[in-house]
């Protein structure tokens, strides 16, 4: 059955208790999206992207579309380095969390789009599809600009 609203759940993890947002049949192939960076950041930012996706795509391309808080961010528990620090494990285990064996397509922003590329060289087996949404580049400190 598909859903025709955006869900905000919770599931435990050995890395803390983790909040995701879910849009779509939970039998359809997931597309997981990631974000991770800066104090406030979460899942929610994903609101308007699954929102989209429920109006528009839901009904002729179904998948169920998932936004997570990662450790330490928004509504989940846990250290916010887990996302970096372990990203296969930290991926897979949510996702076996949530019924499934693996991503149809795993999307990062930000620096959760340097952990996709880092879990799927781990398990290629992870995902179909890798999708970054504007990752991190780094920047340039005071000290190096003068060198410029």
């Amino acid at each position: 059955m598909e859903s025709n609203s955006i869900k905000k759940k919770f599931v435990t993890t050995s890395f803390g208790k983790i909040c995701y947002y879910g849009v779509g049949s939970e039998s359809s192939p997931l597309f997981l999206a990631i974000h991770d960076s800066g104090v406030n950041n979460s899942g929610k930012v994903y609101h308007t992207f699954l929102y989209e996706y429920m109006i528009r795509f839901n009904s002729s391309w179904p998948l169920y579309m998932v936004a997570l808080d990662c450790p330490g961010y928004g509504d989940s528990t846990g250290l916010r380095s887990v996302i970096r620090g372990f990203p296969e494990k930290f991926i897979r285990e949510f996702i076996n969390s949530i019924g499934k064996e693996s991503c149809f397509i795993l999307m990062g922003h930000s620096q959760g789009g340097n952990s996709i590329f880092n879990a799927a060289f781990q398990n290629s087996g992870i995902t179909n599809f890798l999708v970054q949404d504007r990752p991190v580049c780094g920047g340039r400190s005071e000290e190096h600009t003068s060198e410029l």
